[in-house]
C-alpha cells in the first residue's frame, strides 16, 4: 500500500515545478523525446454504476478496475484494480494480452482470477479516458510524481478499447492534475519543491467523466 496525494493546479505552477524537478528526478520509462506521453484507460463498472457511487459517496468499499496503455502501443496492456482508503492506495497490476481483454469481455468474471480481491461478475467497460502525462521517479524511494493535463473522455455509450472514440474534453487547457505516489517517506528536497502546492483535491477522473 503506498500514499498518493493529489493537487489540483493551474499549468503556470506545473511548469515551474516541473523545471524544479527535473533537475532532481529522472523522467519515468514511458517519457518521449518531447518529456511526456500519452495514458489511455478504460474504467470499468457494473450497470448500477456501484463504483461511481461509492466515488461519489467519498467511499471505496471495493477495488475499482480499469486497462490501460501508454501512448499508442495497444500490444502492452495493463490490468489495474486500486482501493483507495484515506490517502493510501492499494494497487495490482498484471499485464494482458488482446485475446485475454477479448475473453473479459464476454466473460468479466475470469477477471477474478488474475487480480486479488476483484469480483469481476457484471462488469462493464463505460468510459475511456486519456490524457497528456509528464511524470518523474522519486529517487531511492521509487514512488512517481505526475502531472496530468489535457484530459478527455469519450462520449461513446460501451466504449471497446480497440474501437472508435469520440471524445470531450473534461478538463480546462489551465488545469493539471499532480500527484506524489510514494512508499515511505518523500526525501527532503523533493518535499521542499512541492511544499507549497495548495490543498489536496479529490478530483476523480472516473467521476468527472461520467458527467458527460
Amino acid at each position: 500500500m503506498r500514499k498518493e496525494l493529489k493537487y489540483q493546479l493551474d499549468v503556470e505552477r506545473s511548469e515551474l515545478l516541473i523545471k524544479l524537478l527535473s533537475l532532481v528526478c529522472a523522467p519515468d520509462s514511458h517519457t518521449g523525446t518531447d518529456g511526456s506521453y500519452q495514458v489511455t484507460s478504460l474504467y470499468f463498472d457494473d450497470r448500477f454504476d456501484s463504483h461511481l457511487w461509492e466515488k461519489n459517496d467519498g467511499e471505496d468499499k471495493r477495488p475499482k478496475l480499469r486497462l490501460r496503455y501508454y501512448n499508442d502501443d495497444k500490444e502492452k496492456l495493463y490490468l489495474e484494480s486500486k482501493q483507495k482508503k484515506g490517502d493510501y492506495v492499494l494497487k495490482h497490476r498484471r499485464k494482458i494480452t488482446r485475446e485475454e481483454y477479448d475473453l473479459m469481455l464476454v466473460k468479466p468474471s475470469i477477471v477474478s482470477q488474475w487480480l486479488p480481491g476483484i469480483h469481476g461478475e457484471g462488469l462493464i467497460p463505460v468510459k475511456v479516458v486519456t490524457y497528456e502525462r509528464k511524470a518523474f521517479i522519486i529517487p531511492c524511494e521509487g514512488g512517481r510524481i505526475t502531472f496530468d493535463r489535457q484530459l478527455r473522455a469519450s462520449t461513446n455509450f460501451r466504449p471497446h478499447l480497440f474501437g472508435d472514440c469520440a471524445y470531450a474534453a473534461i478538463s480546462d487547457e489551465n488545469t493539471v492534475i499532480f500527484e506524489v505516489k510514494f512508499n515511505e517517506s518523500l526525501p527532503w528536497h523533493i518535499q521542499r519543491i512541492i511544499s507549497d502546492v495548495g490543498i489536496k483535491t479529490a478530483w476523480s477522473k472516473y467521476a468527472t467523466s461520467r458527467q458527460i
